[in-house]
């Protein structure tokens, strides 16, 4: 339990409410829960084998690398990327997944 309560706090900032008016903070704490089930859910369903048990922080490191180039945010991979499989494995993994209607 107590490694899902660090992983809030760290990864999805559970534990900094940026304003004193309690409506704000509830939102932004919903909305904190809902990109930690998110990731979660993204993990369980489409993420690689090998990455499955990783925290968020160790996710963002090893699959993504955001640059910044003028006003523009770019999601980018290094091209002696280590995780260069477990990345085309996840995408793979999104393209194959459908939701069951």
């Amino acid at each position: 339990m107590q490694h899902f309560i660090k992983e809030g706090k760290n990864g999805f900032d559970f534990d900094s409410m940026s304003s004193s008016e309690f409506i704000a903070n509830a939102n932004k704490l919903q909305v904190a829960i809902f990109a930690y089930n998110f990731n979660n859910w993204f993990r369980r369903l489409v993420l690689c084998k090998l990455m499955i048990s990783s925290r968020i922080e160790t996710i963002i490191i090893k699959l993504l690398k955001i640059v910044r180039d003028g006003r523009y945010l770019n999601l980018k991979m290094c091209s002696s990327c280590a995780y260069k499989e477990a990345f085309w494995n996840t995408l793979e993994n999104i393209n194959k997944f459908s939701i069951p209607l």
